[in-house]
């Protein structure tokens, strides 16, 4: 017969009574189930749960039945700490009358607190479902991303056995703001023809697309911004929202957002962007925009209808209260309704030993237009423009003594004079699908060189380059 002391009695008492995790299914959760509660990380550090957070036993626990009571053990893991002390109660699950108290910790600031549970009749016992719960837990230095979990042991107060045991998480933190943008279908273009070249909007004329030379809006939209507010966040008075579109804004005097619902309209202003001196940046910072859930405006902007305007895309990034946490979307791109080709290698008509060509065709079925001005090395923009006719399907060679000097012979009318220094060019074709190629020609031995695309886009092109011209 096997002989034990009282010191291996007791060992061998705590040991059966500390029952394995894998043998229970006591578990916490979050308002009925396993989903943490998303929280948006713009409401910053100090949170107030919404959702209850339950503690919650199955017919296979070991403290079903038990009619004498125990001690919860709770801790915040994370970096989380409690904001006041924590209230926990009882729930459905105890049945017959009990007693919480917190016993100790549950300070501010601390992130361990210890509860007792009590009987307080005969008839007290411990059933299967919810039997305690915090409500309304509020929390401070919760982390903005990521979660937060709380661990929880039930243990006996005679002889400090762990009853049960479970680690949740209770909180996530998710960006509240959810900015989506629709951008305008079939656009207003920037016209590139007209009195004002480049200046005015095109509206959209369907089977006949957008004509050109008969621009003459100042203001058009580029496409609708949703804003929505989630995991829990709303739009107060206070809440201030920010936004920035970076783009060159020469010649516009206002970036605005109209709430004027579908369609664009464009004529019920609510806030205002302004434009940085250098007009590479459009900020906004309003806090009379949207109440409550959010909404949706539309992104509008005006030019003054004489200063030339770039082709270009836009992002708009958003945020709420200086964060930017919202990611960026795209709105309708400000689109040529002609070609623009950007040359940026020509030299000058005194040069003797390298001669620069440019060659421009138009592979459209419309005939139209083309213009050339030029930006000296001196960053003077060319004294005149050259212009010429080009017939569909039609090519046009100049040389830099004709872009300089005007050529009359060849049908061409202007010149851009002299500059300093080598040229870069801007050619405008009132038409689709122009393409430009710029060429130097070596005079002591012939040789030709074709230069290479400045903008990656491909319209200038070596000849016969994958079977084309």
């Amino acid at each position: 017969m096997s002989k034990y002391t009282k010191k291996t009695l007791a060992v061998a008492l705590v040991a059966a009574l500390t029952i394995p995790a894998a043998a229970f299914a006591f578990q916490l959760q979050t308002d009925g189930d396993q989903t943490p509660e998303a929280i948006a990380s713009q409401l910053g550090l100090e949170v107030t749960m919404s959702e209850p957070v339950e503690f919650v036993t199955q017919i296979r626990d070991v403290i079903i039945g038990r009619t004498t009571g125990f001690q919860v053990l709770v801790t915040l893991e994370d970096g989380a700490q409690f904001n006041g002390a924590p209230t926990l109660t009882a729930g459905d699950g105890l049945t017959g009358g009990w007693d919480v108290q917190l016993a100790a910790g549950g300070t501010d600031g601390s992130i361990d607190a210890q509860f007792t549970v009590s009987p307080t009749a005969p008839a007290s016992t411990v059933s299967e479902g919810v039997i305690l719960q915090f409500a309304e837990l509020a929390l401070q230095n919760v982390r903005t991303t990521g979660t937060t979990r709380l661990s929880v042991q039930l243990r006996d107060p005679v002889s400090g056995a762990q009853l049960h045991a479970a680690t949740r998480e209770i909180i996530s933190r998710n960006n509240g703001l959810e900015i989506s943008c629709e951008p305008t279908v079939n656009p207003d273009r920037i016209d590139v023809g007209g009195e004002n070249p480049k200046a005015l909007f095109v509206e959209y004329q369907g089977a006949s697309g957008y004509p050109i030379g008969e621009g003459s809006q100042t203001t058009t939209d580029l496409g609708q911004i949703d804003f929505a507010a989630t995991s829990g966040f709303s739009f107060t008075d206070e809440t201030t929202l920010n936004s920035q579109i970076a783009g060159n804004f020469a010649g516009f005097t206002n970036v605005f957002l109209s709430v004027d619902g579908e369609g664009g309209t464009c004529s019920n202003e609510v806030a205002a962007y302004v434009i940085n001196d250098a007009g590479t940046l459009a900020t906004l910072e309003d806090d009379g925009v949207f109440e409550g859930a959010g909404g949706t405006a539309t992104l509008c902007v005006t030019v003054d209808g004489e200063t030339p305007i770039a082709a270009q895309t836009f992002q708009v990034t958003n945020g709420v209260d200086g964060n930017w946490s919202a990611s960026a979307c795209p709105v309708a791109p400000l689109q040529y309704n002609g070609s623009v080709v950007k040359v940026y290698h020509v030299n000058p008509a005194g040069n003797t030993t390298a001669q620069s060509f440019v060659r421009v065709m138009n592979p459209s079925l419309s005939a139209g237009r083309v213009t050339i001005t030029g930006i000296d090395d001196a960053g003077n923009t060319s004294q005149g423009a050259v212009s010429f006719d080009l017939p569909s399907r039609g090519s046009m060679q100049i040389n830099s003594e004709d872009l300089e000097n005007g050529n009359a012979g060849k049908g061409l009318t202007g010149s851009l004079g002299d500059g300093v220094g080598k040229w870069r060019l801007e050619v405008t074709g009132e038409f689709q699908g122009m393409l430009v190629q710029g060429l130097n020609r070596n005079t002591t031995n012939g040789t030709v060189t074709n230069l290479t695309d400045a903008d990656g886009e491909f319209e200038q092109r070596l000849l016969h380059e994958g079977g084309g011209f």
